[in-house]
């Protein structure tokens, strides 16, 4: 969690959160202002920045946003799709999931290595390694990685996931993806819900 001014010496504090976004993708920030400086702050929101304190700020207000960071899951999406991850990121964010995006296996491992996150997204079609390969190496950087598998092409790639799966994958979701079961999904195993009640609710849907 990240408490940051924008007006900074330097570079200022929507640039510093960029760098830190593209280090950490899973931290959580806040803007943090006494100036009228709405074209950074609108930037700063777009960019993923969880809101804005404006100074004087009441501290109650920041120990209510550390609550709520504390409880919110962290989700990691990967997928090479832009527009794909982008409306994912969007329907979590709404219902008060920290999202992080990953457009390649390399940097997927990346991310995984300095984040602990409570469920990872990952579509089986992917440039360079697909989906299994990716997922096996976040098992070897952290064992108790909980996956869910996505895939536009279960014909083709059935092999593939059968394998994630037998590899303790929870579950698999065909594209185009039905976002209330998406969700479903998220919440199952982000409470602590078996493999099988999490593919329980996919197959009812």
């Amino acid at each position: 969690i990240v408490l940051m001014d924008i007006r900074m010496p330097g570079i200022n504090g929507v640039e510093a959160f960029t760098e830190i976004k593209k280090i950490r993708p899973g931290t959580a920030v806040m803007m943090m202002t006494a100036y009228s400086v709405e074209e950074l702050i609108s930037e700063a929101l777009e960019k993923g920045a969880y809101g804005v304190l404006y100074k004087p700020f009441d501290v109650r207000k920041v120990l209510e946003f550390i609550s709520k960071i504390e409880e919110s899951g962290l989700v990691l999406i990967v997928d090479d799709d832009a527009a794909f991850g982008e409306t994912l990121t969007g329907v979590l964010k709404a219902k008060g999931y920290r999202v992080a995006t990953a457009s390649s296996g390399e940097e997927a491992l990346d991310v995984v290595r300095v984040n602990g996150f409570d469920v990872i997204f990952i579509d089986v079609r992917m440039p360079v390694m697909n989906g299994l390969d990716i997922y096996l190496a976040m098992k070897k950087i952290k064992p108790d990685v909980k996956a869910v598998m996505m895939t536009g092409f279960r014909r083709e790639v059935g092999d593939i996931v059968d394998q994630a799966i037998s590899g303790s994958a929870y579950t698999c979701l065909d594209k185009p993806i039905d976002l209330n079961v998406l969700l479903k999904v998220v919440e199952a195993v982000t409470s602590g819900q078996s493999k099988a009640e999490v593919r329980e609710i996919v197959s009812a849907h």
